[in-house]
């Protein structure tokens, strides 16, 4: 009796531990503008997205039943410092990955809705999406339009090499660049006057243009309604606790009786120990 007492004891313990540790809820407070213009305080299971959500779910008290939300149903949401939109934009659908990259410079654009994140909120936005194929598309927002940035990569052969000994040209394979954006942000931006050089020199890369942005703010003293908070690594620290309880029988031969017939008691331990975990900054094309 007192050994199945014990036994219990462990095995409760090991389970309000566990809830404790691991049962966190990944709802956040959060607000959604659904598509009448609406808003709706609650919260939202944040999941900190590498990609660009498609749908997310959303409770107005953690007691309420989870409403699970697309673009078209909500036109904008906030949640941890992040603000997403609700959209139907334009997207270019070409493979960034150099192993997929094609040769056809022409661009593959489809329409669709989606959620972009916002990066900047200003007389100029920026905004960003990252689908699960890694592709990655940028864009402005100018008098309450959302234009996409235009961006490919693709292969193209150089024929200019030397002559080789069979008399034919050698030929290269060089990755180039079809970069309408260029001139796209030099007419938006074009109220700061020494711009030009800064977007010449600017890739299709977040990070490059989030600079690029920053000096666009300071050029032209206009005020950041929103910018996304620069995301830093952090470290998690945890502790566990648990026990084990074990027993010892032996069946056989009578010949081994000194061994079946003896009396293993129950051996019982607790084990502890702790964790870390190293979270580095989600990786923004």
């Amino acid at each position: 009796m007192k050994n199945a007492t014990i036994r219990l004891i462990l095995t409760l313990l090991s389970v309000i531990i566990c809830e404790v540790l691991f049962s966190q809820s990944n709802f956040l407070p959060a607000y959604v503008i659904d598509n009448k213009g609406d808003t709706l305080h609650g919260f939202i299971d944040y999941r900190n997205w590498a990609t660009n959500p498609s749908r997310i779910s959303f409770r107005e008290d953690l007691n309420s039943p989870v409403q699970s939300l697309k673009p078209l149903d909500a036109k904008e949401f906030g949640v941890d410092n992040e603000i997403y939109v609700g959209v139907i934009v334009e997207a270019e659908m070409s493979p960034a990955e150099l192993n997929r990259v094609g040769y056809n410079p022409a661009f593959n654009i489809v329409r669709d809705t989606l959620f972009l994140q916002a990066i900047f909120r200003g007389n100029i936005g920026l905004y960003y999406r990252r689908n699960a194929d890694n592709i990655v598309n940028l864009y402005i927002k100018q008098d309450g339009e959302y234009v996409l940035l235009r961006y490919k990569k693709y292969y193209t052969y150089d024929q200019s090499g030397p002559m080789m000994a069979t008399g034919h040209l050698s030929v290269r394979r060089l990755l180039a660049e079809n970069k309408p954006y260029i001139g796209q942000l030099k007419i938006a931006l074009s109220d700061c006057a020494n711009i030009n050089s800064r977007i010449e020199n600017t890739g299709y890369d977040l990070k490059q243009m989030i600079r690029l942005f920053r000096y666009y703010y300071d050029c032209v003293d206009s005020d950041i309604i929103f910018e996304r908070e620069r995301e830093r690594g952090n470290l998690q620290f945890g502790l566990f606790l648990g026990g084990s309880s074990s027993t010892m029988n032996f069946t056989g031969d009578p010949f081994f009786n000194y061994l079946t017939r003896a009396s293993f008691g129950p051996s019982f331990d607790f084990t502890a120990g702790v964790s870390l975990n190293l979270v580095f900054p989600r990786r923004f094309g």
